[in-house]
């Protein structure tokens, strides 16, 4: 069964977006402004503190 957005690690958001895009080299910056995007999302809203203060 696959995590809902709020069971999601940091790690599995980013491996998310890697399986979206396969086969290209994504450069550093792209991947961090698309996971700022995603924190920005109410449904992460709450787990950026578990995320950044772990």
């Amino acid at each position: 069964m696959a995590k809902t957005k709020e069971e999601m690690s940091q790690a599995d958001l980013i491996m998310e977006y890697y399986k979206k895009h396969p086969k290209r080299e994504i450069p550093h910056p792209e991947i961090v402004d698309w996971v700022v995007d995603e924190f920005k999302q109410d449904e992460f809203h709450l787990s950026i503190d578990r995320w950044w203060n772990s």
